[in-house]
């Protein structure tokens, strides 16, 4: 009986110690931040870098630093920077400089390896009139979702074989990164199918 009195005792004289300390290590506004740091994170504000041609793993790092969220964007939606690849951004969004408050979303536009090597080839855009459907394949192939193909029935071209007619951009114009590439591709298919084929439903 005398023990229990005395291990009562001394649980009544440390307890309140323990609380006490337990409420001062913990701080008011919870898991680590003080209101009063949160508001003043939140009323700062912070300058948008130039990040044109760094590597997108990089940006991420260096946006995350200064306090703001960074979403990525391929030039299509099958662009995918996989983890093992190279992929660089080529557009930032608001603009480089910019004052935006904490916690602001920097958008930028990130081109993968294949897609960044086609345009550091084709600065302009190439003539493809005349040339074959093979032709096309191997040299846009790597921004093949920006081609747009339209096909045209024509007399002048051997059965069998189809060549460019007419395109879009004109050969030789400057190519925007992820503008929009139209090609017109005429055949002939060597009286298999009517000539006039568009006003046909197969076609």
């Amino acid at each position: 009986m005398v023990i229990g009195r005395r291990l009562g005792g001394a649980l009544r004289r440390t307890l309140p110690a323990v609380f006490a300390t337990v409420l001062v290590v913990v701080p008011a506004g919870g898991c680590g931040h003080s209101g009063a740091g949160a508001s003043a994170a939140a009323g700062m504000r912070v300058t948008v870098p130039s990040l044109d041609g760094e590597r997108l793993d990089a940006a991420q790092r260096r946006v995350q630093r200064l306090g703001l969220r960074l979403v990525s964007r391929g030039l299509t939606p099958s662009s995918i920077c996989r983890p093992d690849e190279v992929c660089l951004i080529h557009s930032v969004r608001p603009a480089p400089g910019r004052p935006v408050p904490w916690g602001t979303t920097v958008e930028v536009g990130f081109l993968t390896t294949a897609e960044w090597r086609f345009y550091r080839t084709h600065a302009r855009m190439p003539r493809a009139v005349g040339r074959d459907s093979a032709w096309t394949r191997k040299v846009f192939g790597q921004v093949i979702d920006l081609v747009r193909v339209s096909r045209k029935p024509s007399r002048r071209m051997r059965p069998g074989v189809d060549r460019v007619v007419a395109q879009w951009p004109s050969p030789g114009a400057p190519l925007v990164i992820g503008q929009e590439i139209r090609l017109v591709v005429g055949f002939n298919w060597g009286g298999r199918e009517r000539l006039y084929c568009p006003r046909r439903w197969w076609c």
